[in-house]
């Protein structure tokens, strides 16, 4: 079995890696309009570090591939339930029916240190008070499996909340960089 401290020293990052995310989170209105607009920079968490390192060892080494992220889901928590921490593994407060496939074509990848992941909930469920996002492998339509199982969050986030009405749509535009640590 390779340590994480093993895996971060074969990294390709130098000294080991770290990673950071930034969001781009948008709300339209029916007619396209944009309603409502957030960027929020946030840190990747311990458990998102690990799939990157683990992807970069599968890669490297031909091994299996880990459960690959394939969601975002949205939550109500404004860090009062679940504070911001580097050991988040679940949002604060999910807001069900949130959990939503990446678009298609995403994540794309540009070189070895960046990777972008997309959503769009287009639905007619009404929200209200979204203010938490996370990236994870889960698939089911609650906060339950994440962090157990073998699924992972790779990042969350929180920021000023937003709210979405019938016909509005919520796209959210993630970034994930790599980045060495001397």
């Amino acid at each position: 079995m390779v340590t994480a401290r093993a895996k971060r020293r074969r990294s390709p990052f130098g000294g080991g890696m770290g990673a950071r995310g930034h969001i781009h989170l948008k709300v339209f209105g029916p007619d396209g309009v944009l309603k409502d607009e957030r960027q929020v920079s946030n840190r990747v968490v311990d458990d998102g570090e690990e799939y990157l390192i683990d992807m970069w060892v599968a890669h490297e080494t031909a091994s299996g591939l880990p459960t690959a992220m394939s969601r975002m889901k949205l939550g109500t928590d404004d860090g009062t339930i679940l504070p911001i921490a580097a050991t988040n593994q679940a949002l604060g407060a999910y807001q069900s029916g949130s959990v939503g496939s990446f678009d298609p074509g995403y994540p794309q990848e540009n070189g070895a240190s960046f990777i972008q992941y997309r959503v769009t909930w287009n639905g007619p469920e009404v929200w209200t008070n979204i203010r938490e996002a996370c990236i994870t492998s889960a698939t089911a339509d609650s906060s339950a499996e994440d962090g157990t199982n073998g699924n992972r969050i790779l990042a969350r986030a929180l920021f000023a909340a937003i709210n979405k009405a019938t016909a509005d749509s919520i796209e959210i535009t993630w970034n994930i960089e790599l980045q060495s640590q001397a």
